[in-house]
């Protein structure tokens, strides 16, 4: 409910988007070491627990630390403006922006509206810098919809993006996961 004393490797939230109460990243709060540590040993503990396996196959590999976020799932409020979602609920909090995410993502969520309530997703390769965009159950307004089609936007469920990954190209789809 509230921090009475911050423990080793608590770091202040640097994003002003959970003050307003997004709740689109839960792991902000830890600094980078311990951010890393801590996953690793919820995964360690899940498969001596849960697979029972030894702890061994678990390996931990660290991202860069300028990584971010290349997929994004937003939900549009009643103008269809797109944000994410408030901690512990479904509405949106609408940022315009998102420090955790890549700045292409960034300038999508700002620019992108859907035809109403709904939930949107955006994607970009990060090596490509093909972006792609899908209402997943709300169409997307006309500004967007004309929008995507001038800037070759790939749009819907079956658009695709191209990606590369250790020298490995790859065409994704906006329904697909890929997390790169």
């Amino acid at each position: 409910v509230a921090v009475v004393e911050a423990g080793p490797g608590r770091v202040e939230v640097d994003c002003p988007a959970v003050a307003l109460g997004c709740g689109g990243c839960d792991w902000r709060h830890f600094a980078r070491d311990r951010h890393l540590a801590a996953k690793a040993d919820i995964v360690t503990e899940a498969v001596s627990r849960t697979a029972r396996m030894s702890p061994e196959v678990v390996a931990v590999r660290s991202v860069e630390p300028t990584a971010r976020r290349t997929t994004a799932r937003l939900a549009a409020d009643e103008t269809g403006r797109l944000g994410f979602r408030r901690a512990s609920a479904n509405d949106p909090v609408v940022t315009g922006r998102c420090p955790a995410c890549h700045e292409r993502i960034e300038e999508l969520i700002a620019a992108v509206t859907l035809d109403g309530p709904g939930e949107g997703v955006l994607r970009v390769g990060a090596r490509t810098g093909e972006t792609g965009l899908w209402g997943t159950d709300g169409r997307l307004s006309e500004a967007s919809a004309a929008a995507a089609a001038e800037q070759s936007i790939a749009t819907g469920k079956r658009g695709r993006i191209r990606e590369v990954k250790e020298g490995r190209r790859m065409e994704v789809t906006m329904g697909s996961l890929l997390q790169p």
